[in-house]
């Protein structure tokens, strides 16, 4: 799942934000570190993107 990949970093969802508008959602998720700080190093964040990435194409069956 993409809790399970934010865990695999080592990182948590500090807060979600969930918002529907007619037709449209959008989820925003505040991701920290094992010390509750923003990640900011980009070579983690690109590796996270990638795999979070690859686990949603896999949960859409592609």
């Amino acid at each position: 799942t993409l809790a399970q990949t934010l865990f695999n970093y080592g990182l948590k969802v500090h807060l979600a934000r969930i918002a529907t508008n007619i037709d449209q959602v959008v989820d925003v998720f505040y991701v920290v570190d094992e010390h509750q700080r923003k990640v900011e190093d980009q070579e983690l964040l690109q590796k996270l993107k990638s795999s979070l990435l690859e686990e949603i194409r896999l949960l859409n069956g592609n």
